[in-house]
């Protein structure tokens, strides 16, 4: 059997859910896990929260008709001061397609950056994070579903609608996720 299509709804398993969590966290790849758990500790310990921030850039280009909608600047920084006041203490860790716009753009004594080139390493990574701010993309979707705290997103009428995109509505977005723009 051949499943297509798009796949990111908290519904599918929410009467399992921490059997699907443990699933993943066992087939991280290699040392994946201990390679996140090493890097946090670099960065954080255990009076701060860690937000993971995933941002998709290099290929959003092919699900939108032009780049006007990608997310901005403005977007993180709105996301970032949320967490910030509700959490004094915060690390944010950024895991991107497009570093060197990342570190141009977002800049803080708070930020880091995830020195992982593999798939596999960042998503255990985020899997240790409290909390998360996403952009697009089932990648960012299943890092904000195993980190298990409050995911901030781009909200839908932001983003322009396309055929290729999943639509993005309740079944999408996990229970406790708020949109800010």
């Amino acid at each position: 059997m051949t499943m297509t299509g798009f796949r990111q709804s908290w519904k599918y398993f929410h009467k399992i859910e921490s059997v699907v969590a443990e699933i993943f966290r066992k087939d991280f790849k290699g040392n994946s896990l201990s390679k996140a758990q090493s890097f946090v500790k670099t960065v954080s310990n255990a009076t701060y929260t860690v937000v993971g921030v995933h941002i998709r850039r290099t290929d959003i280009h092919i699900y939108r008709s032009n780049g006007s909608n990608y997310a901005d600047v403005d977007y993180f920084n709105k996301a970032m001061t949320y967490f910030r006041i509700f959490y004094h203490k915060v690390r944010f860790i950024i895991m991107s397609d497009d570093l060197k716009w990342v570190k141009y753009n977002l800049k803080s004594s708070d930020i880091f950056y995830s020195p992982f080139k593999s798939a596999a390493d960042d998503i255990a990574l985020m899997s240790l994070c409290n909390h998360m701010i996403v952009t697009y993309g089932t990648f960012g979707w299943w890092g904000a579903w195993l980190a298990n705290g409050t995911t901030v997103y781009l909200p839908e009428k932001y983003i322009e609608p396309v055929k290729v995109l999943p639509k993005m509505d309740s079944d999408y977005f996990i229970p406790g996720s708020m949109g800010i723009r």
